[in-house]
């Protein structure tokens, strides 16, 4: 059990930066490197932490616990506060997600696709608050092509979206990288990777780009499939700045594109002692977002705007938060430390371990409230 609270908090704290389209940028040369041995979150965690695991607070010196003060709202779009029944197909509060849900991401059409971690499914969510299984069956995990139902996966994570509406899955515990068209149909893109990927982003010309909790480098993943390291040192951890495989990562458990070409980076230390956003530009230059996190919680899954302005969960501080590009913070929902499933205005609303988020083309913010096994929603003026 204390393994599993662990590898829950360490997923709420990644990132994955969902962009309505990314432009290209020019990435530093690729060097191909063979995959190195597979070691699954489950692992690790089970290497580092006691049992039972007791997640460190958001910050060393208490904060005092902020709540938001912003004019959003938040709604229950769909599941049941409390009630992880497992995958249940239905409308609004008939649907039912698993223990661990976790990435979102929007389609040219207004659906929305999650990772049911638990459930080793893809969830589709309607505008309307209509769910159903999209791939993959209940309860079967596996690493099997297929269309639909016929296909498995082994903890699905990481979820990314093309324009052509084509998903990409990271399999943490299959250490893949997953492929689905729009009618359902599964593939493998690469596998063996040697990272057990989390995060995961495309740019403009289809190439795919993963990090993991092992492995210590940021990946390419050509349309063809070829691997080839970007930035980062395999096997050499750390957190120094730097241009290429100069510059050093702990582990890269969330990674996005945005529009501008720049990669962003939710880099963890695996003592859970540090946790960092690190910006990626187009020459392959690392550099470390420094925020205040302490009175909002430690910042997970992102979505950053054509601004540059960040919106950020916390899975440990249960709060939905603005980061500008300077590294202010702004609490937008939610009261650091206060678990709860309460609709309403943004110092009403309460979340509990909040994890994926983005925002629709009418300014709507989805939120993946992975503790109550439900979607929220947010309108912010």
């Amino acid at each position: 059990m204390g393994e599993r609270l662990a590898i829950r908090w360490l997923v709420g704290l990644t990132t994955t930066i969902l962009m309505a389209g990314c432009a290209a940028g020019a990435i530093p040369p690729a060097v191909s490197v063979a995959p190195g041995p597979v070691v699954t979150p489950s692992a690790v965690v089970a290497t580092l932490l006691p049992s039972p695991f007791v997640a460190p607070s958001p910050a060393t010196a208490a904060p005092t616990p902020a709540s938001a003060s912003s004019d959003c709202v938040v709604a229950t779009l769909a599941g049941k506060p409390g009630d992880a029944a497992g995958a249940v197909d239905g409308t609004g509060a008939e649907a039912r997600f698993s223990a661990e849900m976790q990435y979102i991401v929007i389609d040219s059409h207004g659906d929305m696709f999650v990772t049911d971690t638990a459930d080793h499914v893809i969830r589709k969510v309607t505008p309307g608050g209509v769910v159903t299984t999209f791939a993959g069956k209940v309860g079967e995990p596996g690493s099997v092509d297929g269309a639909g139902a016929a296909a498995r996966f082994n903890r699905p994570n990481g979820i990314a979206i093309d324009a052509s509406d084509t998903l990409y899955v990271a399999g943490n515990e299959d250490d893949a990288v997953r492929k689905i068209t729009p009618d359902g149909t599964v593939t493998t893109l690469a596998t063996k990777l040697g990272i057990s990927p989390s995060g995961i982003a495309l740019d403009a010309a289809g190439n795919v780009y993963t990090g993991g909790w092992v492995g210590n480098v940021l990946l390419k993943i050509a349309p063809d499939g070829t691997v080839t390291e970007v930035a980062g040192k395999r096997g050499s951890p750390g957190t120094t700045d730097g241009k290429g495989d100069a510059a050093r990562f702990q582990w890269l458990i969330g990674v996005t594109s945005d529009a501008q070409g720049v990669l962003w980076v939710e880099d963890l230390a695996p003592d859970l002692s540090d946790l960092a956003v690190r910006r990626v530009t187009p020459d392959g230059t690392v550099t470390t977002l420094k925020g205040d996190w302490g009175p909002h919680g430690p910042p997970g899954i992102m979505w950053v705007d054509p601004s540059g302005e960040l919106y950020g969960t916390s899975y440990p501080g249960h709060t939905v938060m603005k980061i500008a590009p300077d590294g202010t913070v702004t609490l937008l929902a939610g009261k650091l430390g206060e678990a709860g499933s309460a609709d309403g205005p943004g110092d009403v609303a309460r979340f509990a371990g909040p994890i994926g988020m983005l925002r629709d083309a009418s300014g709507l913010f989805y939120i993946v409230d992975s503790d109550n096994h439900t979607i929220r929603t947010m309108r912010c003026p």
